[in-house]
């Protein structure tokens, strides 16, 4: 996020360009007026940021202060001049000058329809048996791939975990987490009678050795619970992003053939 931002406020000179140089990088960027804090976050999902937490050079006034030294600079247009908008003019059906080669019917649709006709009816039929899509597919965001792998200090001990006691499926781990469950369980139920019998007047003075060797046990029991809820959501959260990469990929690739076997038989 710190780069993103960065290289937005080399990008812009104005909030507005602020807003779309984060956008074209995976992020959306919110500073409602009625809000206390402005905050940041992947396109895609995920928890939003708070700008404070990420440092004094990425808070809100630093980022006016760094915006405002660039519309001095360069103006208002800054953002256009680095990213100029695509010119993109879709290729139309010009039928050829010659009739040689064309059949009867060729020649009565390209006199009587005329370029733009045909040019919506190859549509149409593009249309009809799906080369064009219908509806737009999730996009994978690499952004929020990145933050997924990001922390190291938790993907080390959840990797270790995972090595060591070589599950052989993601269902392991969640029976796994069931059987600790039940463990802290029992010794949650063994702490709370050692704790009613330090209540009588004549308890043993080892009963609190008894209750803090079980408090240990508890903690470390709920660290390694902790360790295999992160491994598992991670395992989750990645499975399902390389779903739909796939499904993007297969996607294209059906399209492609159909096109190709539609020239075909054109």
């Amino acid at each position: 996020m710190r780069e993103a931002i960065d290289q937005a406020c080399e990008d812009a000179s104005t909030a507005k360009d602020f807003h779309r140089a984060l956008y074209r990088q995976g992020y959306i960027f919110g500073s409602d007026p009625h809000r206390k804090y402005a905050t940041i976050r992947a396109r895609d999902g995920g928890r939003a940021v708070r700008l404070y937490r990420l440092g004094e050079e990425y808070d809100l006034a630093a980022i006016d202060d760094r915006l405002r030294g660039n519309y001095l600079l360069y103006g208002a247009g800054l953002y256009e001049r680095k990213h100029p908008p695509r010119q993109y003019t879709p290729k139309r059906y010009r039928p050829k000058d010659s009739c040689a080669g064309k059949g009867i019917l060729e020649i009565f649709l390209d006199v009587f329809f005329g370029e733009s006709q045909m040019h919506r009816l190859y549509l149409y039929y593009c249309y009809q048996l799906g080369i064009l899509p219908k509806k737009q597919q999730p996009r994978i965001n690499r952004p929020e791939l990145e933050r997924i792998w990001k922390d190291t200090e938790k993907i080390l001990p959840e990797h270790a975990f995972v090595h060591d006691h070589k599950f052989p499926s993601l269902q392991a781990i969640v029976d796994y987490r069931k059987g600790l469950s039940q463990r802290m369980k029992t010794l949650a139920a063994q702490r709370a009678e050692i704790v009613k019998q330090m209540r009588r007047k004549d308890a043993p003075p080892e009963l609190s050795d008894q209750r803090m060797a079980l408090n240990c046990k508890i903690a470390e029991l709920r660290k390694e619970d902790k360790i295999a809820e992160g491994a598992t959501k991670r395992i989750q959260r990645t499975r399902e992003s390389n779903r739909i990469d796939q499904e993007n990929r297969s996607q294209h690739t059906n399209n492609r053939n159909r096109r190709r076997d539609s020239s075909h038989q054109r």
